[in-house]
Protein backbone atom coordinates (compact mmCIF):
# COMPACT_ATOMS: atom_id res chain seq x y z
CA UNK A 1 0.00 0.00 0.00
CA UNK A 2 2.89 2.16 0.74
CA UNK A 3 4.52 1.49 -2.52
CA UNK A 4 1.21 1.85 -4.47
CA UNK A 5 1.11 5.62 -2.64
CA UNK A 6 4.89 6.44 -3.38
CA UNK A 7 3.88 5.35 -7.46
CA UNK A 8 1.02 7.36 -7.13
CA UNK A 9 2.50 10.59 -6.01
CA UNK A 10 5.60 10.25 -8.51
CA UNK A 11 3.15 9.99 -11.40
CA UNK A 12 1.43 12.72 -9.93
CA UNK A 13 4.39 14.72 -9.61
CA UNK A 14 5.95 14.26 -13.21
CA UNK A 15 2.66 14.81 -14.46
CA UNK A 16 2.86 18.58 -12.67
CA UNK A 17 6.39 18.79 -14.00
CA UNK A 18 5.64 17.82 -17.52
CA UNK A 19 2.90 20.42 -17.13
CA UNK A 20 4.76 22.93 -15.58
CA UNK A 21 7.71 22.46 -18.51
CA UNK A 22 4.69 23.28 -21.09
CA UNK A 23 3.25 26.29 -19.72
CA UNK A 24 6.87 27.14 -19.03
CA UNK A 25 7.56 26.78 -22.84
CA UNK A 26 4.26 28.51 -23.56
CA UNK A 27 4.92 31.90 -21.57
CA UNK A 28 8.32 31.75 -23.23
CA UNK A 29 7.23 31.59 -26.54
CA UNK A 30 4.39 34.60 -25.51
CA UNK A 31 6.61 36.17 -24.43
CA UNK A 32 8.79 35.96 -27.37
CA UNK A 33 6.20 36.98 -29.58
CA UNK A 34 5.63 40.21 -27.26
CA UNK A 35 9.28 40.81 -27.78
CA UNK A 36 9.18 40.66 -31.77
CA UNK A 37 6.03 43.05 -31.88
CA UNK A 38 7.63 45.64 -29.09
CA UNK A 39 10.57 46.08 -31.14
CA UNK A 40 8.95 46.30 -34.67
CA UNK A 41 6.34 48.48 -32.95
CA UNK A 42 9.36 50.78 -31.94
CA UNK A 43 10.52 50.62 -35.14
CA UNK A 44 7.12 52.05 -36.36
CA UNK A 45 7.14 54.67 -33.82
CA UNK A 46 10.82 55.49 -34.84
CA UNK A 47 10.00 55.88 -38.04
CA UNK A 48 7.08 58.04 -37.72
CA UNK A 49 9.24 60.28 -35.12
CA UNK A 50 11.53 61.11 -38.35
CA UNK A 51 9.00 61.37 -40.53
CA UNK A 52 7.17 63.79 -38.15
CA UNK A 53 10.44 65.95 -37.79
CA UNK A 54 10.65 66.04 -41.07
CA UNK A 55 7.17 67.50 -41.71
CA UNK A 56 7.55 70.11 -38.82
CA UNK A 57 10.92 71.11 -39.73
CA UNK A 58 9.59 71.81 -43.35
CA UNK A 59 6.64 73.46 -42.16
CA UNK A 60 8.67 75.65 -40.05
CA UNK A 61 11.05 76.56 -43.09
CA UNK A 62 8.23 77.43 -45.35
CA UNK A 63 7.85 81.04 -45.78
CA UNK A 64 4.88 82.45 -47.97
CA UNK A 65 2.17 84.89 -47.30
CA UNK A 66 0.84 83.71 -43.97
CA UNK A 67 -0.99 85.64 -41.61
CA UNK A 68 1.71 88.06 -39.35
CA UNK A 69 0.67 86.25 -36.30
CA UNK A 70 1.75 82.84 -38.54
CA UNK A 71 4.43 84.37 -39.33
CA UNK A 72 5.70 85.48 -35.69
CA UNK A 73 4.64 82.17 -34.19
CA UNK A 74 7.01 80.19 -36.93
CA UNK A 75 9.56 82.51 -35.48
CA UNK A 76 9.62 82.06 -31.99
CA UNK A 77 8.92 78.09 -32.90
CA UNK A 78 12.14 78.43 -34.80
CA UNK A 79 14.16 79.83 -32.19
CA UNK A 80 12.89 77.62 -29.39
CA UNK A 81 13.72 74.75 -31.67
CA UNK A 82 17.56 76.22 -32.27
CA UNK A 83 17.67 76.72 -27.94
CA UNK A 84 16.56 73.09 -28.25
CA UNK A 85 19.16 71.49 -29.89
CA UNK A 86 17.52 71.76 -32.98
CA UNK A 87 15.00 68.44 -32.28
CA UNK A 88 12.69 69.18 -35.32
CA UNK A 89 15.02 69.07 -38.26
CA UNK A 90 14.91 67.66 -41.73
CA UNK A 91 17.46 64.93 -42.13
CA UNK A 92 21.08 64.52 -43.34
CA UNK A 93 20.18 66.05 -46.85
CA UNK A 94 18.51 69.21 -45.43
CA UNK A 95 21.19 69.99 -42.82
CA UNK A 96 23.69 69.91 -45.91
CA UNK A 97 21.34 71.73 -47.72
CA UNK A 98 20.77 74.50 -44.65
CA UNK A 99 24.35 74.44 -43.99
CA UNK A 100 24.98 75.60 -47.38
CA UNK A 101 22.17 77.85 -47.82
CA UNK A 102 23.55 79.57 -44.03
CA UNK A 103 26.92 80.10 -45.65
CA UNK A 104 25.55 81.56 -48.51
CA UNK A 105 23.03 83.99 -46.38
CA UNK A 106 25.79 85.18 -44.20
CA UNK A 107 28.25 86.21 -46.86
CA UNK A 108 25.75 87.66 -48.92
CA UNK A 109 24.83 89.72 -45.74
CA UNK A 110 26.03 93.26 -45.70
CA UNK A 111 28.14 93.92 -41.91
CA UNK A 112 27.03 96.51 -39.42
CA UNK A 113 27.67 99.55 -38.40
CA UNK A 114 29.36 99.94 -34.93
CA UNK A 115 27.96 103.18 -33.03
CA UNK A 116 30.12 106.25 -34.02
CA UNK A 117 29.52 109.30 -31.27
CA UNK A 118 30.97 112.61 -31.86
CA UNK A 119 31.48 114.58 -28.89
CA UNK A 120 31.38 118.14 -29.29
CA UNK A 121 32.02 121.13 -26.84
CA UNK A 122 30.10 124.19 -28.90
CA UNK A 123 33.33 125.47 -29.60
CA UNK A 124 35.04 124.45 -33.06
CA UNK A 125 32.72 124.37 -35.62
CA UNK A 126 34.98 124.02 -38.13
CA UNK A 127 36.61 120.87 -36.99
CA UNK A 128 33.53 119.62 -36.12
CA UNK A 129 32.18 120.42 -39.81
CA UNK A 130 35.49 118.31 -41.41
CA UNK A 131 34.51 115.27 -38.93
CA UNK A 132 31.00 114.91 -40.53
CA UNK A 133 32.26 115.58 -44.06
CA UNK A 134 35.07 112.77 -43.61
CA UNK A 135 32.44 110.28 -42.11
CA UNK A 136 29.24 111.34 -44.68
CA UNK A 137 31.61 110.50 -47.37
CA UNK A 138 32.72 106.97 -46.25
CA UNK A 139 28.49 106.40 -45.40
CA UNK A 140 28.98 105.91 -42.11
CA UNK A 141 26.02 107.07 -39.72
CA UNK A 142 26.86 109.06 -36.33
CA UNK A 143 25.11 110.87 -34.03
CA UNK A 144 26.92 114.08 -32.45
CA UNK A 145 26.91 114.24 -28.86
CA UNK A 146 26.89 117.80 -27.40
CA UNK A 147 28.88 117.79 -23.98
CA UNK A 148 28.79 121.52 -23.74
CA UNK A 149 26.28 122.02 -20.61
CA UNK A 150 27.07 118.46 -19.17
CA UNK A 151 29.95 118.31 -17.37
CA UNK A 152 30.34 114.91 -16.24
CA UNK A 153 30.28 113.42 -19.57
CA UNK A 154 32.76 116.03 -20.67
CA UNK A 155 34.87 115.14 -18.07
CA UNK A 156 34.45 111.15 -18.94
CA UNK A 157 35.32 111.58 -22.36
CA UNK A 158 38.30 113.83 -21.71
CA UNK A 159 39.95 111.00 -19.21
CA UNK A 160 38.90 108.03 -21.67
CA UNK A 161 40.13 109.90 -24.89
CA UNK A 162 43.55 111.08 -22.88
CA UNK A 163 42.68 114.33 -25.15
CA UNK A 164 40.97 117.60 -24.39
CA UNK A 165 40.81 119.10 -27.69
CA UNK A 166 37.12 118.66 -29.08
CA UNK A 167 35.20 117.22 -31.26
CA UNK A 168 36.11 113.25 -29.99
CA UNK A 169 35.03 110.86 -31.98
CA UNK A 170 34.10 107.32 -30.80
CA UNK A 171 33.93 104.47 -32.54
CA UNK A 172 32.02 100.98 -31.24
CA UNK A 173 32.59 102.83 -27.26
CA UNK A 174 36.33 103.28 -28.31
CA UNK A 175 37.81 106.88 -28.06
CA UNK A 176 39.95 107.20 -31.49
CA UNK A 177 40.90 110.79 -31.18
CA UNK A 178 40.25 114.04 -33.14
CA UNK A 179 40.06 115.01 -36.64
CA UNK A 180 43.98 114.65 -37.26
CA UNK A 181 43.60 110.54 -35.81
CA UNK A 182 40.21 110.13 -37.82
CA UNK A 183 41.91 111.16 -40.91
CA UNK A 184 45.23 108.84 -40.15
CA UNK A 185 42.64 105.93 -39.79
CA UNK A 186 41.02 106.89 -43.11
CA UNK A 187 44.38 106.67 -44.55
CA UNK A 188 45.62 103.99 -43.60
CA UNK A 189 42.40 102.13 -44.35
CA UNK A 190 41.85 101.47 -40.57
CA UNK A 191 38.37 103.68 -40.25
CA UNK A 192 35.83 101.32 -42.53
CA UNK A 193 37.39 98.00 -40.99
CA UNK A 194 36.92 99.45 -37.35
CA UNK A 195 33.11 100.63 -38.31
CA UNK A 196 31.71 97.92 -40.18
CA UNK A 197 34.21 95.24 -38.84
CA UNK A 198 32.06 91.77 -38.32
CA UNK A 199 30.29 90.94 -35.34
CA UNK A 200 32.19 88.13 -33.84
CA UNK A 201 30.29 84.81 -33.30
Amino acid sequence: MLQRLTEKITGTVSGLTGTVSGLAGTVSGTVSGLTGTVSGLTGTVTGLTGTLRELAHRKLQATGNEHPLVQKALEIANTVNDILGKPIHGGAEDDDAASVQTASQTAAKPREQAPVLVYFDGKDHRTKTKVEELLRGHGIVFQIQDVTNDEAERSWIITAAKQEEFPIVVIAGTPVGGFAELTQLDVQGELKRRVFAPLPQ
